[in-house]
């Protein structure tokens, strides 16, 4: 309060000149008039705040609304917004105000900050509108306004977080890395609020009709959360779990739903005759194996913060998604299984029913064509086995499917052999 209150003015002949510009000047001219006059009085300037407001919410002139909301930014972060969250005037203790000079100076701020909060509600709307724009300077200047508020003040957090997160889900691709790349630098500013993100994105994540593109990217952004064993740690990285098998769980019953789907039109067509186009697909693939990378980097999400989870939510984890895991190693996908292969191999350390279970999958995997993709697992799982007949029974079918494949993978299978036999000198 005191700190705009106390503001010394600007000389009489330079306001002549500011109003004066206000009135006749070009658009540049007015917006740096109306800063002048804001930054020199906030509490005697709204007008002046108005006319700057128009500029951005006019939808006529977005040419001009880019130097508008420039300004705007820089009054609201520089001037105008406290390090605290603003209040109405219905939230005043009005009624224990003395009736003194000081009082009604007190009232006057009061009213003021009232008025500044109606104001700056009206300049979060626009950035919304903006952010949603088919001009795409004004869309990254608005998601460029938006990260630097929510990395400078508090106020209207909660709209202006919705409105970055939002644009994870933007058609163009270029506007979705935008909001990506702002989201990460907000988290890197702010590592506390990376709770609240996270619920934000799981929010944006679980809306209806929400398409398989926008998923990957709100994915792919989680994925990249620095996650830490430090405080808050693991309570962040299991809620972020949380979300990645909610989201396997949503794309495995859509999966199931679509096939029931296929049949019942697949009936029908047979009822009333087919033709060239009924006879495209036979039996379409499901989403999950249409949008393979969504499934790709939900896994990489998973993997990425299991190892950070405390060791009791760990077996909790283990208990309730290890089926779904399961599942998705037999998926068509050959990378998607590996992926999951890749997750299940360290939930296998610290479960023993998991690691039978999990070594009789990686076997199966042996004989595919691409085995050579997961040649890293297949070493780390075979050294770390403690059943040496397994290891064993790996060795010889490793060196049948030698046999079959290219010399450069024969060789990858020789020196994977050699590693093994390093590592237990038994086998020899």
């Amino acid at each position: 309060m005191e700190r705009i209150m106390s503001r010394v003015g600007v000389k009489r002949g330079d306001i002549k000149m500011l109003v004066a510009t206000q009135r006749s000047g070009t658009n540049a001219d007015k917006v740096s008039a109306f800063s002048v006059l804001i930054g020199d009085n906030p509490v005697g300037n709204l007008r002046s705040l108005d006319a700057l407001l128009g500029m951005v919410t006019s939808k006529v002139g977005k040419r001009h609304a880019l130097t508008g909301f420039e300004a705007l930014k820089e009054l609201f972060i520089s001037t105008l917004l406290p390090d605290r969250k603003l209040k109405t005037l219905l939230q005043r203790p009005l009624y224990n105000v003395p009736e003194t000079k000081d009082g009604y100076s007190l009232l006057l701020f009061w009213y003021w900050e009232d008025c500044l909060k109606q104001r700056y509600e009206r300049f979060v709307f626009a950035l919304e509108e903006a952010s949603r724009d088919m001009l795409p300077a004004l869309k990254d200047k608005s998601l460029k306004i938006i990260y630097a508020l929510l990395k400078s003040k508090s106020e209207q957090e909660r709209r202006l977080l919705s409105a970055l997160v939002n644009k994870l889900g933007d058609p163009q691709n270029k506007s979705a890395s935008n909001a990506d790349y702002h989201l990460s630098n907000l988290l890197s500013d702010h590592p506390n609020m990376k709770a609240v993100v996270i619920d934000e994105v799981d929010s944006f994540l679980f809306r209806p009709h929400m398409g398989l593109r926008s998923k990957y990217h709100a994915v792919n952004f989680l994925s990249q959360i620095r996650l830490s064993h430090r405080g808050d740690g693991p309570k962040v990285a299991k809620r972020m779990i949380d979300v990645y098998f909610a989201l396997f769980k949503v794309l495995i019953t859509e999966a199931g739903s679509n096939k029931k789907m296929d049949k019942s039109s697949k009936a029908e067509k047979n009822t009333y005759g087919s033709s060239k186009e009924n006879e495209i697909k036979n039996s379409p693939e499901s989403p999950i194996e249409l949008d393979s990378r969504l499934l790709s980097a939900l896994l990489t999400g998973v993997n990425r913060a299991f190892p950070y989870v405390s060791s009791v939510e760990a077996d909790d984890i283990i208990e309730v998604q290890t089926p779904t895991l399961f599942q998705l190693v037999h998926s068509k996908n050959f990378n998607v299984g590996i992926q999951a292969l890749m997750l299940l191999d360290k939930i296998s350390s610290k479960n023993q029913i998991v690691s039978d279970r999990f070594y009789r999958s990686l076997y199966s995997k042996l004989l595919l064509p691409a085995a050579e993709m997961f040649i890293g697992l297949l070493l780390r799982a075979m050294k770390s086995d403690v059943n040496l007949k397994r290891v064993a029974a790996f060795s010889k079918r490793l060196l049948q499917v030698a046999l079959q494949q290219p010399p450069q993978y024969s060789c990858g299978c020789l020196f994977l052999l050699s590693e093994v036999l390093k590592a237990r000198p038994p086998l020899c």
